[in-house]
């Protein structure tokens, strides 16, 4: 079951995204009129500017759980080939050269 792993983590972020969408919504406010004052400018200017930490603090935090969660090798071999010794193709071509 662990091959199913993959499809869950993807769909989930799938779904975190669709659900990220409306948070643009609840942080930045809508301007007041069709002419927009530079004062209110630069409110929702911070407003998107706040919108992007947030993002950026979200995607921070995923890199390092999953930094932090998987490890460099996996306990056992994903597959049969994986465990069979790689040809180094660079000494193959100076043999078959020479």
């Amino acid at each position: 079951m662990h091959y199913l792993l993959p499809a869950a983590v993807g769909t989930l972020m799938c779904q975190l995204g669709a659900a990220a969408m409306y948070l643009g919504a609840l942080v930045v406010r809508y301007p007041s009129s069709k002419v927009v004052s530079s004062e209110e400018r630069e409110a929702i200017r911070g407003d998107i500017m706040v919108l992007m930490y947030i993002h950026f603090g979200a995607a921070l935090l995923l890199l390092l759980a999953v930094a932090i969660y998987f490890p460099a090798k996996p306990p056992t071999p994903p597959s049969a080939s994986s465990e069979e010794e790689r040809i180094d193709y660079f000494k193959a071509f100076r043999v078959i050269f020479k």
